[in-house]
């Protein structure tokens, strides 16, 4: 996706060559509403577009968890790869474009968008985790269940998950984010965090 008409007609081109279906769009917005009505095996993205630039856009992709497992290659003349890492962006490429690393590139992320994508579902509240879990699995991805701060670091550090889907409160508590982004080097892990409302005990 690129607003530059004469690259995506180089990637285009490139990529077809290889065997690649090429779909285009033209800014940020474009390609979200074309991914939601086929999602692709890989997304490329400019930062610099009109209307959505690369950022918001892959920052809406990745919160959504109909596109989440999608992979994202940015290719860009703005070198702001931690910007882009700390929003789930798989890899980051800089302009001018090297064709054969972008190939290489290309082909690793589209092997290992094949693979199953891991969530772990963290809630105190087993049947609520069931729920969620049941709705994961319909979606084809690989799913464990964790009740508290400790049991998920736990795991995490085993399974290596993709994703993380947990309740705030057991999230802030426990200061998971850090704990596992910081201090166990689980860097590529991406959080939902689930807010319940607020019971009202007066009566």
């Amino acid at each position: 996706m690129d607003d530059e008409g004469p690259i995506r007609e180089l990637l285009r081109q490139n990529l077809s060559a290889e065997g690649y279906i090429v779909q285009e769009a033209k800014d940020g917005l474009e390609a979200i509403q074309q991914v939601k009505l086929e999602l692709p095996d890989l997304l490329i993205l400019d930062v610099t577009m009109p209307i959505m630039n690369g950022f918001e856009t892959a920052a809406v992709l990745k919160n959504d968890l109909q596109s989440i497992d999608i992979p994202i290659l940015i290719l860009s003349v703005v070198e702001e790869q931690k910007r882009g890492y700390a929003l789930g962006v798989d890899r980051y490429l800089t302009k001018p474009i090297n064709t054969e690393e972008l190939l290489k590139e290309v082909a690793a992320l589209t092997s290992e968008s094949r693979a199953k994508r891991k969530v772990l579902i963290v809630d105190e509240n087993v049947p609520a985790a069931k729920i969620i879990t049941q709705a994961i699995q319909l979606r084809g991805f690989d799913t464990f269940e964790a009740s508290n701060g400790q049991d998920t670091i736990e795991k995490a550090l085993i399974t290596k998950p993709d994703l993380i889907i947990v309740d705030s409160m057991i999230s802030d508590k426990h200061n998971l984010i850090n704990t596992l982004r910081v201090e166990k080097d689980l860097k590529h892990i991406f959080f939902v965090l689930l807010s319940k409302p607020k019971t009202n005990s007066s009566h």
